[in-house]
């Protein structure tokens, strides 16, 4: 695994000019959190580093193969179950069994026969984090993964993340400083283009 270099990197919408020069080194195998003001651009960074997005001018390395990316809006499944959902990135690498064990490491161990559309919002966001976590990618993105999750469960998830993560690098983008402290990872602050 090689460490994730972005050197200036630059993207603009209908002339609005979001990122500028940005350069960047994200070390392999270890945590960095983006915090920003809203409107700084740092899911725009997340999906250009996932191929999602083209940069204007620029360019990156290192960035691997496989990545997981939890988004802000779930992207599950909704008809099918907890377990489904995440065995459908996982594929049969996982058994059931470990499946299991990885929900209910977050509290979801007593829904596992209900379609997702019948959980709350919290319960769907352990879901899209235990599947990005369970797909074997060398690269974990998170996009404001803790909205929704109250304090307690906001700390449990980042352990869970951090415990099943350890030879992985992830970039997370949060509000929270103290998210990078818990992550075990630095902290990297964008700031806004102009007003």
């Amino acid at each position: 695994m090689k460490d994730i270099v972005l050197s200036g990197i630059c993207k603009a919408f209908d002339g609005r000019q979001v990122l500028k020069d940005v350069s960047l080194r994200f070390p392999a195998g270890s945590a960095t959190c983006i915090l920003g003001p809203s409107g700084c651009g740092k899911t725009t960074l997340l999906r250009i580093i996932a191929g999602l997005e083209s940069p204007d001018t620029g360019s990156m390395e290192g960035v691997p193969d496989q990545i997981s990316f939890v988004f802000q809006e779930d992207r599950l499944c909704e008809a099918f179950t907890a377990v489904s959902n995440v065995r459908l990135v996982s594929g049969k690498e996982l058994s059931r069994e470990t499946v299991i064990d990885h929900l209910s490491e977050i509290g979801l161990g007593e829904d596992l026969d209900k379609p997702v559309r019948d959980f709350s919002g919290g319960m769907k966001r352990r879901v899209a984090i235990v599947r990005a976590v369970c797909h074997p990618a060398g690269l974990l993105l998170l996009d404001e993964p803790f909205k929704g999750l109250d304090e307690k469960l906001h700390g449990e998830v980042i352990e869970y993340i951090r415990e099943h993560s350890r030879e992985r690098t992830v970039i997370c983008v949060t509000h929270e400083p103290e998210d990078a402290e818990k992550l075990g990872g630095r902290i990297i602050e964008l700031e806004k283009i102009g007003g």
